[in-house]
């Protein structure tokens, strides 16, 4: 059986095509396990935005309370965990928006 060059350039595209899927598939595992361990290490984080603190900050004097009020460690750490939560969130949105770009 012959094939013709057509043939033999699109099963080649097909393969191609299947290994980047491959690719990416790989890439998004590894994107999933790190979001999961960061969740993992965040289960009795509180992701709440710590009493006495406001965003966005509107001045200057806002601004110097807000870096003393981080200098209490509980305090520094409830924003951390905040944008621990907020960062797995931005990187599962733009992982569903590529997704959907390019099905």
């Amino acid at each position: 059986m012959f094939f013709t060059y057509f043939e033999i350039a699109q099963d080649e595209r097909i393969i191609q095509l299947l290994e980047e899927i491959r690719s990416e598939q790989a890439s998004q595992k590894i994107l999933l396990m790190n979001i999961l361990r960061k969740m993992g290490s965040m289960e009795n984080a509180d992701a709440e935005l710590p009493e006495g603190l406001e965003l966005p900050l509107k001045s200057h004097q806002e601004l110097y309370n807000f870096e003393s009020r981080l200098e209490d460690p509980t305090v520094a750490k409830g924003l951390v965990s905040l944008i621990d939560v907020w960062s797995i969130l931005i990187a599962l949105v733009i992982n569903l928006v590529d997704i959907r770009e390019q099905g």
